[in-house]
């Protein structure tokens, strides 16, 4: 590699460095016909010669250093978890080398970049466990919570299926509706339903929003059946594989990255049926 190359000429240009004076001291006991012979100027032709090489290959490494410098402190895309989207960050990139027993050290220019934005979203149920339901019984909600788990504001659309055919049964989807008034119990005509692009909930950074996932329980199902429904919520700027730029699409203007998360999440909740009515 080229790196190892130039490391050898240094410690040969250190090599040659420490020899000079031992060849001065040789040159003086030389007599000066000899030194004027054709052999002597062409010895010190060639360690002239030998000198001007290694003092090119070093001015070569001092290049080659400040350019690697350069590439490492200038970033195409600032990423930074938990770091809300637009903060400065400045980098200086520094390197050490030795040349003839001297440790040199050079740094780069400061480069300020901005931190883009990263879009991840979480879902999550909250029920403690299936939640429990009357074969026949109507308005039975899931628990749900949407977190924005990326560093700028972005707004979800949401969804939900209850065909799934993963468990006992099916059930009947009524909507998605949100907690409106943050009891955290589904309350049928006060908590607000979902309606797809005209109130797409909106999060700030770790902001969450719970939701209801509200069905209809088939009837004539047995104690023990269970039935899942699933909600998913993908962000309105992207989706994709993480990793994936979207150029000028994120807050403020800048670059919007693709998380972890694909820029989508869901999650399968479940009931079970219980038929027996405590009194």
């Amino acid at each position: 590699m080229k790196i190892f190359n130039n490391l050898k000429i240094i410690n040969r240009f250190k090599e040659v460095s420490n020899e000079e004076p031992k060849r001065e001291a040789r040159s003086r006991q030389t007599d000066r016909s000899d030194y004027f012979s054709d052999k002597g100027r062409s010895a010190v032709t060639n360690e002239r010669s030998e000198m001007k090489s290694l003092w090119r290959e070093t001015v070569m490494v001092k290049k080659w250093l400040g350019s690697i410098l350069i590439a490492i402190a200038m970033p195409g895309i600032a990423l930074a978890a938990g770091t809300p989207v637009g903060t400065d960050i400045t980098n200086i990139a520094t390197a050490s080398y030795v040349i003839n027993n001297a440790t040199l050290t050079k740094s780069s220019a400061p480069v300020t970049v901005k931190v883009a934005e990263m879009i991840d979203v979480s879902v999550s149920w909250q029920d403690a466990a299936n939640v429990a339901a009357i074969a026949g019984s109507i308005d039975q909600a899931l628990n749900i919570l949407v977190t924005n788990t990326g560093n700028g504001t972005e707004t979800f659309d949401l969804s939900a299926n209850s065909l799934l055919g993963t468990a006992d049964f099916d059930p009947t989807l009524v909507g998605i509706f949100f907690d409106t008034n943050g009891n955290g119990n589904y309350d049928a005509g006060t908590d607000q339903q979902y309606v797809a692009g005209t109130n797409d909930p909106t999060l700030a950074a770790d902001g969450s929003v719970a939701i209801f996932l509200v069905n209809d329980i088939p009837g004539g199902e047995p104690d023990g059946n269970v039935g899942d429904s699933r909600l998913t919520a993908t962000s309105q700027t992207g989706s994709g594989a993480a990793g994936t730029v979207l150029a000028g699409s994120g807050d403020g203007g800048l670059d919007a990255v693709i998380g972890t998360s694909g820029g989508t999440s869901s999650v399968i909740a479940s009931y079970v049926v219980s038929n027996t009515v405590v009194t």
